[in-house]
């Protein structure tokens, strides 16, 4: 799952893994400036934490393309009895 963080001070989100969540979590109870992977969040300009789920959406999606990748082509499954034919480069 990610997050993200929405800040008083800007339009621009911080977002954080889900195993992120507890160190920000204890960060904004205690006041102190937290690093995460895609910055430093100050919890003084915290507004609030939400799904973000433009970034899981495209998550799921390059995760879908990248299955396709993996499968055999069409046509290589046509052209299967062929290759055998062609010597392998060695």
């Amino acid at each position: 799952m990610r997050y993200k963080i929405i800040l008083s001070n800007t339009k621009e989100t911080i977002t954080i893994r889900e195993e992120e969540l507890k160190k920000v979590l204890q960060g904004i109870t205690s006041g102190n400036p937290v690093m995460v992977l895609e910055g430093i969040f100050n919890p003084s300009y915290y507004v609030a934490i939400v799904e973000d789920k433009d970034r899981m959406r495209s998550l799921a999606e390059s995760e879908r393309m990248n299955s396709k990748l993996r499968e055999p082509s069409p046509f290589a499954k046509l052209l299967e009895s062929k290759l055998g034919m062609f010597p392998e480069n060695k």
